[in-house]
């Protein structure tokens, strides 16, 4: 787990172990981010996972055309 390797880096541990697990995801894939705080604080997203961009103008369309 990311805590176990690297302790507790708060709120970043989302992305950070998003960026850590992306080398075994593929296009197509469903992914579901969950975060948990202190106090009563909680969120999840769920995305379809990309092939990474070529060009910072494609960063900005969606996967596939909206049907």
């Amino acid at each position: 787990s990311t805590f176990r390797l690297h302790g507790n880096i708060g709120p970043a541990s989302v992305p950070y172990t998003l960026a850590l697990e992306s080398q075994s995801l593929t296009p197509g894939d469903r992914v579901l981010l969950m975060g948990i705080g202190s106090g009563i604080n909680a969120t999840a997203l769920e995305i379809e996972w990309c092939q990474r961009p070529s060009s910072p103008e494609r960063s900005r369309r969606p996967c596939r055309d909206p049907a």
